[in-house]
């Protein structure tokens, strides 16, 4: 498994600095009590209260939002317990980073502002593969946080995949990536960290045949879905209790019409058997 970029540590330093803009915004334009009351100590500089405070006098223990960037972090990179992530979790990160105040008021910018900041990587990181496992499209910079990659380099392997970036719906919004799409193209990267979850390995994975299933012929489809599953022919009509010749003409794109054939093998192969019977149907259909 791949090592995290920095460690938790690290990002907790980076923390110390976003709350310590938090605290300075709460001084500044609620209160110095208030602020006092959240930090547990008085500032050392009433012009920008908070602002410039050594950040080891913040005691992350005092704010909620370090339990979050805890789950987050093992849940972006997937080391340590990253099943504690969940949905509520999801929408925590993804409020924080879009309402967290973003420059204290002596002009300096907040961790949270800066695209390549630890803390930023994390919650946009791990927002990222909460959509990727929901099936979510994705923009360009998550695919690049997923993979480990550059997003220069990330749209130059999309168009040579062939894989279409659609247009964000709204002017200043980025393209997005269809999110089954989005997953086996991630696949294939070597720094892609796939979840340590087995049924949600496989149940990406699904989700990655349902589209290839639309969006490619059917032979091509069944040749890479076998290949994978690194099923032989006989162990498939086997597994699927199906005359090898049923098989043969799926990969030749030509089955014949038997729903009940096409459904056993698609369970065989653990695709999602809706999608996978119909494309079997519209290919029996076509050389009617």
């Amino acid at each position: 498994m791949s090592k995290p970029p920095f460690t938790k540590d690290e990002m907790f330093d980076e923390l110390r600095l976003v709350v310590r803009v938090m605290a300075n915004h709460l001084a500044q334009y609620g209160s110095t009590e208030a602020a006092e009351l959240l930090t547990g100590f008085e500032t050392d500089n009433p012009l920008y209260p908070y602002a410039e405070d050594d950040p080891d006098k913040f005691d992350l223990s005092r704010f909620a939002i370090t339990a979050f960037m805890d789950l987050s972090y093992d849940y972006a990179f997937q080391v340590g317990r990253p099943s504690r992530f969940d949905d509520d979790r999801a929408q925590d990160i993804n409020e924080f980073r879009h309402g967290v105040n973003l420059q204290s008021t002596d002009g300096n910018a907040s961790p949270m502002a800066i695209p390549d900041s630890k803390c930023r990587i994390v919650v946009d990181m791990a927002f990222a593969r909460w959509q990727l496992e929901r099936g979510d499209d994705l923009t360009v910079r998550e695919l690049a946080l997923l993979a480990g990659m550059k997003e220069a380099a990330v749209r130059n392997s999309l168009s040579a995949d062939l894989i279409k970036v659609e247009a964000g719906r709204r002017a200043g919004e980025p393209g997005t990536v269809d999110g089954n799409v989005a997953y086996g193209w991630l696949r294939k990267r070597r720094g892609f960290i796939d979840s340590r979850d087995p049924e949600m390995r496989a149940q990406n994975r699904r989700s990655e045949y349902r589209a290839l299933l639309r969006e490619r012929s059917l032979a091509y489809a069944f040749e890479k879905i076998l290949k994978e599953g690194e099923l032989s022919v006989d162990d498939l009509a086997a597994k699927a209790d199906v005359a090898p010749a049923f098989l043969t003409a799926l990969a030749n794109g030509k089955p014949p019409l038997d729903l009940k054939a096409a459904q056993r093998v698609g369970e065989a192969l653990d695709v999602d058997v809706p999608s996978f019977v119909g494309a079997v149907v519209e290919a029996a259909l076509r050389q009617i």
